[in-house]
């Protein structure tokens, strides 16, 4: 597990969609307005990630966002 540790605007959302990008993993967001808000900076950012998903998706296991071939989350 890696912790990502920093004060707000510190740019932990932004280290989280690079280790997404860089490894393949799909990120865990509070809720939509977030997970819209980190896909389009990481559009900004010219790094493709998976569509985010909210955190009451992960927990209900939605078929589309928990299966064999995810290799891991972000969260």
């Amino acid at each position: 597990m890696k912790v990502i540790l920093l004060q707000r605007g510190g740019g932990k959302t932004a280290r989280a969609i690079r280790m997404c990008h860089e490894d393949g993993l799909h990120m865990v967001c509070i809720n939509k307005p977030e997970a819209l808000r980190a896909l389009m900076l990481a559009a900004e950012m010219g790094l493709p990630i998976p569509l985010p998903l909210t955190f009451d998706q992960f927990l209900r296991r939605e078929k589309n966002y928990v299966s064999d071939q995810i290799h891991g989350y972000v969260i």
